[in-house]
């Protein structure tokens, strides 16, 4: 019991200080090389773990002053209140009146969630449909994602901006790209141009404007079960 006691005491110490820490901060604390001694202090403490930076950050779950969107960040670390991303993904996406557009949930979660966004669709934990030169992600049962595409075209009028296509210099890099790393998708290129300030939405914009890739249906079809 001493020893757990010196445990949780070390841990207390420790978040006083600093509100998140890393593993090898953990260990330092605590005084040892153990990754189970570490979790097995955390538990009974109770923690969460980052949702960025690969889960690498770690707080106690009394610490995170999480906002409306469940989310709380320290510096560039961020958690969830639900935890990992895609616990967080997919409720932002079922829940919203008007579905979620890959940008508007990058806005909100402060971080890349294509691939996510990719394997949450591919499971059917959420769905997807291009509209009016958009990827809007909607939950699953098809009459709530009905509604949804409802409300985002009576919103169309009042998000011109989001609909514009890139600025032609952001076309061309695009283009070049395509052509350059013929037979990548899309999500591929995106990777590549995002080092150079283009986001993935401007990249899936070309591709559906342009035809490129795969002819994409435009009506709504319930993902496979």
């Amino acid at each position: 019991m001493a020893a757990k006691s010196d445990s949780q005491q070390a841990l207390t110490s420790l978040f006083a200080r600093r509100p998140v820490a890393d593993l090898s901060v953990l260990k330092e604390a605590l005084g040892t090389m153990s990754r189970t001694t570490v979790f097995r202090a955390l538990s009974a403490a109770g923690y969460y773990t980052s949702y960025s930076h690969a889960g690498g950050y770690y707080t106690l779950q009394h610490i995170p002053d999480f906002n409306d969107d469940g989310i709380w960040s320290c510096g560039e670390v961020l958690f969830s209140r639900l935890r990992t991303l895609r616990a967080t993904v997919i409720p932002m996406v079922a829940e919203a009146p008007a579905g979620q557009t890959h940008s508007e949930l990058e806005r909100r979660l402060h971080l890349r969630v294509y691939d996510t966004l990719r394997g949450l669709v591919a499971e059917g934990k959420i769905g997807r449909v291009e509209l009016e030169r958009l990827y809007l992600f909607v939950n699953p049962n098809r009459d709530v994602a009905d509604g949804q595409l409802a409300e985002r075209r009576r919103l169309l009028p009042m998000e011109d901006v989001a609909l514009r296509l890139p600025a032609p210099t952001v076309i061309i890099e695009v283009l070049l790209a395509v052509v350059r790393h013929q037979g990548e998708d899309q999500a591929r290129i995106g990777a590549r141009l995002r080092r150079g300030g283009i986001t993935q939405e401007q990249v899936d914009q070309v591709f559906s404007h342009y035809d490129l890739g795969k002819k994409k249906d435009r009506t709504w079809k319930p993902l496979p079960p």
